[in-house]
């Protein structure tokens, strides 16, 4: 059997070298706009941090859920941290963040790898992935920590299962226990990686393995997911969600559907447009991996299907950011369609070798296509903007209300403009800054009636006017008196 020529490999080694470059500068293009000076911290980037000067930890810290959702206690301890140590600027602590974003492509290259798919569609997936709209907005928004750590640890967790060694099933139910406390959706995991084991346990045939086998890899992770699935339901039984909640989960077939369609069409794009086209896609794409027995493709979908599902089952509330992961496993049952395709007989292994190379290239500008859009370039102007706007806001409230007394009111009158900063809260921006919870605000009220409850206000009190651009002007203001 003869072997390549060595000007074959060497040309191939620096395609996919040039492949590799060009998605890593992707993936830097799908974030570096967010670096633009003036930019500022605004809803859940400030609402996620204790106003209290000096909080432990400690407090942020528990191993079991004390709440159905928003117990996410790794998120919270990252945000805490970067707030600590840069304050209320928004650029270095991005920079931070990223490194977590940095490392799940990483760790998605790494993922793709192991499961057998070349190394010049994993670049062009992992340059796709990074500069995607979705991804854009999901990483460039800190209060998205829950999301970019939960996928951090699951992708860690999923990487892991795949070692042969003891220790390795042991570090992935970790890295899983870590994914759920990071955000409550990661408790589907265990269920993904059972047809992912189930697969590496019996070669490329989708063929169950015996239940001891299972067991032997996955039951410290199914003894997490039964302690934290107990906790969960009790706290639902307790706490539950009523209907009208933005977190109400509506498991109806058509409400699935539907926000499948949403988040399908979003990724192309085109979530303003009622297509069904992309779920017709994903559903021929699992009858495929069914009848062709594509064990790979099956893990892929079920892992893609399983971590959107929380997302779909929320009617009330739809985010590009609920994309973040599931994108990553529908673009590697993608990488299992095209590969299964190259591997026809017909094709030379050089035939097969510079397909994959023109297949990535085609992902690379097609995502190249996507950075250049007028969508994406509407949507990074519609961040710009608001952060450059919640700037202009701290800007006075530092400057006009930074030394209101303790327990003073203040009533916002913004007509018809939404005051961004001083909503979250409300007014959580001016109690982080003064580190006190007793300041309260009135806003988005007809300002006859605003003014109507100003006047009958005895506390130190303030009356501001806010103007679309951000900017306050104090209008009236009194010390006041406790009646």
């Amino acid at each position: 059997m003869s072997s390549a020529p060595a000007g074959t490999d060497t040309a191939r080694a620096v395609t996919v070298s040039l492949l590799a470059l060009a998605a890593v500068l992707l993936c830097w293009q799908g974030v570096s706009w967010a670096f633009q000076p003036g930019g500022f911290l605004f809803l859940d980037e400030l609402t996620n941090i204790p106003w209290q000067r000096h909080f432990p930890y400690a407090d942020l810290v528990h191993v079991l859920p004390q709440q159905v959702v928003h117990d996410r206690p790794t998120g919270f301890v990252l945000e805490y941290f970067l707030y600590q140590r840069f304050g209320f600027r928004y650029s270095p602590q991005l920079a931070c963040f990223l490194l977590f974003h940095f490392a799940n492509c990483i760790l998605m290259y790494v993922l793709f790898r192991r499961l057998g798919i070349g190394a010049p569609l994993t670049a062009g997936c992992v340059g796709l992935f990074g500069v995607l709209c979705t991804t854009a907005q999901s990483v460039t928004y800190l209060g998205n920590s829950f999301d970019v750590l939960c996928i951090f640890f699951l992708l860690g967790s999923t990487v892991a299962i795949l070692g042969k060694r003891p220790w390795h099933s042991w570090l992935s139910a970790l890295l899983y226990l870590l994914a759920v406390r990071s955000k409550e959706t990661g408790i589907v995991i265990p269920v993904f990686l059972t047809v992912l084991v189930a697969w590496r346990e019996t070669g490329a045939a989708l063929e169950w393995p015996t239940a001891r086998a299972l067991f032997r890899r996955l039951w410290p992770h199914y003894a997490i997911l039964a302690v934290l699935g107990f906790c969960y339901l009790s706290l639902h039984r307790e706490q539950p969600i009523p209907a009208g909640n933005p977190y109400h989960l509506d498991f109806a077939p058509a409400t699935i559907v539907k926000s499948l369609g949403y988040y399908l069409a979003m990724l192309v794009q085109r979530e303003d447009r009622a297509t069904w086209a992309p779920v017709a896609i994903v559903a021929v794409m699992a009858v495929y991996s069914l009848v062709r027995r594509n064990a790979g493709m099956v893990f892929a979908l079920s892992a893609f299907f399983l971590t959107i599902l929380p997302a779909a089952a929320l009617p009330l509330h739809r985010s590009p950011v609920y994309t973040y992961c599931p994108q990553i496993f529908l673009l590697l049952a993608v990488c299992f369609l095209l590969e299964d395709g190259l591997k026809s007989p017909r094709l030379r292994d050089t035939t097969r070798n510079w397909a994959s190379v023109a297949v990535s290239v085609l992902f690379l500008c097609y995502g190249l296509a996507v950075r250049t859009s007028p969508y994406y370039r509407f949507r990074i102007e519609y961040e710009r903007n608001v952060r450059a706007i919640s700037a202009r806001t701290a800007a006075d409230v530092q400057l006009k209300l930074g030394n209101i007394g303790h327990g003073a009111r203040v009533y916002v009158n913004n007509g018809t403009e939404p005051p961004l900063l001083m909503m979250a809260g409300p007014c959580y921006f001016l109690k982080l800054m003064r580190h006190d919870d007793t300041v309260t605000c009135e806003m988005q009220e007809p300002y006859e009636r605003l003014r109507a409850e100003y006047d009958r206000d005895r506390h130190e009190k303030y009356l501001v006017d806010y103007f679309k651009d951000g900017s306050l002007e104090v209008r009236m203001q009194a010390s006041g008196a406790e009646p």
